[in-house]
């Protein structure tokens, strides 16, 4: 779906155009908008519905990834950088595998629409919790200097 690339694009270019960010609150804008794109795939029975949830899904992305990266960058010291962002890589490429296996298996007991509905409403319920309980407010003020 040409519709998720262009969202990708869009997305980037929005985040690109402005310099100073609420890092937290972007962060958690972006992560919403890729479950609600998400949950708008699982219950579209239209080719046209699924391309504008993937188009949300795929905008929200940049300011995920990025956003991500940055408070990675401003928080860490210098000196630990690269092995936290080495860490870091290596558990987003450990937990492939396993979303595959997990998620194949769970495709056997139930259809894939019922699966992504599921992994939305469970995201959004976990994101939720995260910005209400989680001290995030603190990541946006520490730098390293």
């Amino acid at each position: 779906m040409a519709s998720m690339q262009i969202g990708l694009i869009i997305g980037a270019i929005i985040l690109s155009m402005k310099k100073k960010w609420n890092k937290i609150r972007t962060f958690l804008t972006g992560t919403y908008m890729l479950f609600i794109g998400i949950f708008i795939i699982a219950l579209s029975e239209e080719f046209w519905v699924m391309s504008c949830g993937g188009f949300i899904a795929t905008f929200g992305f940049p300011f995920v990834s990025i956003m991500m990266k940055t408070v990675v960058q401003s928080v860490i010291p210098a000196e630990k950088l690269g092995r936290v962002i080495s860490i870091l890589g290596s558990l987003s490429t450990l937990t492939m595998p396993i979303g595959f296996i997990l998620s194949g298996f769970l495709a056997k007991l139930m259809d894939v629409g019922t699966l992504f509905l599921l992994s939305s409403i469970t995201g959004i319920i976990i994101v939720s919790m995260i910005g209400i309980f989680g001290n995030l407010s603190i990541l946006e003020q520490k730098q390293v200097k």
